[in-house]
This record gives C-alpha cells, sequence and structure tokens, in this order.
C-alpha cells in the first residue's frame, strides 16, 4: 500500500524488533512499526520514529531494524533502471543514508559492547531490493583513504 511505485509521495517504513539469541543472521521477531511521509522528491524520518529507533538500540540488545523506502515514478530512474537492468534503482541519498546508519551501528557496537542491525530495502515496480552498496563517491573516498 505506502510502498507501491504509483504513490506520488515517498514514504519510510520502518519495522522495529529483536532477534531470538545473538547473531546477525538469526530470525527476528517484529513487535512494531512506523510510516514517515514525505514529500514527491524526498522523505525524512520523523522525530517519533526516531526517538524510538534511540529507544530500541539503547534498551534492547540484538535490535532489527527494517527501513521500506519507495520512489514514486520520474522516467529518467525508471529509464536508467531499464537501461542498467537494476530495478529498483537507489538514489545517492538512498545509498548514504545506508551507509551513514552501518557506520553508527559499528560506533554504537564498539561503544556499548552489543549490536544492531539495520537493512535498508527499496521497492519500485513490485520488486524488493535491499540496498547494500554506497554511493561512488563514498566508496571512491574508502579507497583513498586504504590508498588503493
Amino acid at each position: 500500500m505506502y510502498l507501491s511505485k504509483d504513490l506520488s509521495h515517498e514514504y519510510l517504513v520502518t519495522v522495529f524488533g529483536q532477534r531470538r539469541r545473538s547473531g546477525i543472521y538469526r530470525p527476528a521477531d517484529f513487535s512494531g512499526f512506523h510510516i514517515s511521509f514525505g514529500t514527491y522528491s524526498q522523505v525524512q524520518f520523523s522525530p517519533a520514529c526516531i526517538s524510538i529507533f534511540q529507544r530500541m538500540i539503547s534498551q534492547f540488545s540484538n535490535t532489527e531494524i527494517l527501513i521500506f523506502h519507495n520512489h514514486p515514478r520520474n522516467i529518467v530512474t525508471d529509464l536508467l533502471s531499464q537501461i542498467l537492468d537494476w530495478d529498483p534503482l537507489p538514489s545517492n541519498t538512498d545509498r548514504n543514508t545506508m551507509s551513514s546508519f552501518k557506520y553508527e551501528t559499528i560506533v554504537h557496537w564498539l561503544a556499548a559492547g552489543h549490536a544492531f542491525n539495520v537493512r535498508f530495502f527499496l521497492i519500485e515496480n513490485k520488486r524488493l531490493r535491499e540496498i547494500c552498496l554506497p554511493s561512488l563517491e563514498a566508496t571512491l573516498n574508502i579507497f583513498k583513504e586504504i590508498k588503493i
């Protein structure tokens, strides 16, 4: 419903849960979700969503958070998706958001001693894809730092 390609606004659906026992690949039990509403070209996490997110990672170990995001129809990205055969096609903003959350996950794990997992998904044309790769700019900066 909220993540259909035909919607005229962007949405973030954030699902909160906890993995059974430790281990990043353990199944999770999900206990709640939050929907952040955006405009045609952008969406941000609502203050309520950020509050729930912070509470989950501070109070519980093995927190699992899933974030689902949609893009409204856009002829340019639709065409690029078809040419590259990569549908859905995450934007640089999508990739940068994913990268910053992954970075914060590592920082939290080192500071607090327990990990949480955040996974990002993009939905377009009734297809679901996890966003795993950072933006090209972020990737080049990483290579620059390690001098490859």
